[in-house]
């Protein structure tokens, strides 16, 4: 590539984040979050039109001018998650040079962004000043009674499931707390990576730098090691959960969650897939289908759909419906 139409669009490239950050200097750091997304996005963009190399030039000019601008003196979140973006910025253009297809390159966005999540939750954030303890005492305030004791009659039934809740993990309650902390900031990493992946793919394929295919919920195929891991966790939980051990305890419901999650996904996959071809004349009736199973009553049902799409047999009866058409 020409060399001045590579300055050209370092240049460009660096404009657009420093707009972003000194807008964020005076408005008191409240777009922290979308600069942490759009830095990746830079990255890749530049990265994808010239090489790796050129994008780790363009990495240590941000972080620079983050510096000059004193970004990182009043932002915790820059300091903590500059260097997360920069690595999920560089891991994923090198998926991209290296012809990766679109479902790799999304789990490679979304595993960067879990481990940076983790790294940073609990291992940056306390040098910061912000210790994880605060963090899970928060959350114990909201699975109290003292939070819903002025919402009325609503706030009583909330306050009374709490409490039940509270008396089923008796003195493992702060381990499911900690597991369930630990759960969020995974499932954050994940949403983050999700949103990095699908702005990437739209952005290149929108300025024609590069198409990376396409994609639909139908090339989401059974995996039956996955359906028995994510099953079997949740057996694990139910089965030993009552072990004294408190870190047994966290452990398994972290798998256990992160199983019915799992699971769940793709008994949400098989809806669109069924709803899909007997209702694909019917758009109205197929968007109200999709809306009635997301209500929370569903979950149990669409995690034994998804055992079964993901085992195999529910995935078969899609393809035998959709070859039958």
């Amino acid at each position: 590539m020409n060399q001045t139409k590579k300055i050209t669009q370092g240049a460009l490239m660096l404009a657009i984040v420093f707009a972003l950050m000194y807008i964020n200097l005076r408005m008191a750091n409240v777009l922290d979050t979308f600069i942490i997304l759009a830095i990746p996005v830079v990255i890749i963009l530049y990265s994808s039109m010239n090489d790796l190399r050129d994008g780790m030039i363009l990495c240590f000019s941000m972080g620079l001018m983050g510096i000059i601008l004193g970004v990182a003196a009043v932002s915790p979140s820059y300091i903590a998650y500059f260097p997360v973006s920069m690595i999920v910025g560089i891991g994923y253009s090198w998926g991209v040079k290296k012809d990766f297809s679109k479902g790799k390159l999304l789990m490679t966005a979304i595993l960067l962004f879990v481990l940076g999540e983790i790294i940073v939750t609990f291992l940056i954030m306390p040098l910061l000043g912000i210790p994880v303890k605060e963090m899970l005492k928060e959350m114990k305030v909201m699975f109290s009674g003292e939070a819903y004791a002025e919402m009325g009659e609503s706030g009583a039934v909330m306050k009374q499931a709490m409490e039940q809740l509270i008396a089923r993990f008796g003195d493992k309650f702060d381990a499911f707390i900690l597991a369930l902390y630990i759960l969020v900031v995974g499932m954050t990493g994940v949403l983050e990576g999700a949103i990095i992946h699908i702005l990437s793919v739209f952005l290149l394929r929108r300025f024609r730098i590069k198409e990376l295919g396409s994609m639909s919920l139908y090339d989401i195929k059974d995996n039956p090691v996955i359906a028995y891991l994510c099953i079997g966790a949740i057996f694990a939980f139910f089965l030993a959960g009552r072990s004294e051990n408190a870190t047994l305890f966290a452990v398994l419901t972290i798998l256990a969650l992160i199983g019915a999650i799992i699971l769940i996904y793709y008994g949400y996959v098989f809806v669109m897939l069924y709803g899909g071809i007997v209702l694909k004349r019917n758009l109205t009736l197929l968007l109200m289908l999709m809306m009635f199973f997301l209500a929370p009553v569903f979950a149990i049902t669409l995690v034994i759909t998804g055992f079964l799409y993901c085992s195999g047999p529910l995935r078969r009866y899609i393809e035998t419906k959709r070859n039958s058409l």
